[in-house]
């Protein structure tokens, strides 16, 4: 059951970081994005999906079965959230 669980909560993670790119650049430049702006939030968020995935699957692994969905449904939310400040402190930034 762990093993299942850290596959899915990683392919979760990847997908909540990919969807939370976009929306970070869609909350401050308004749709529709022009296709570069796009690929570059998706391909971030998706790199911070993926980093954040496998740090929660190290700590999935090490957690007590007791907590594990406790700690499936942190690995989620933290993921998406960290994807959305990460890329829109990024384009904060670079708005001078």
């Amino acid at each position: 059951m762990r093993a299942t669980l850290i596959v899915l909560v990683a392919v979760t993670a990847v997908g909540a970081g990919t969807i939370a790119g976009p929306l970070a650049f869609a909350m401050e430049l308004q749709w529709p994005l022009s296709e570069p702006a796009l690929n570059q939030s998706l391909r971030s968020g998706f790199i911070g999906g993926l980093v954040c995935a496998s740090l929660w699957a190290v700590a999935l692994y090490f957690i007590p079965r007791k907590y594990l969905w406790y700690g499936a449904s942190a690995a989620v939310l933290t993921t998406w959230l960290l994807s959305f400040a990460c890329n829109w402190w990024k384009i904060m930034t670079s708005l001078g």
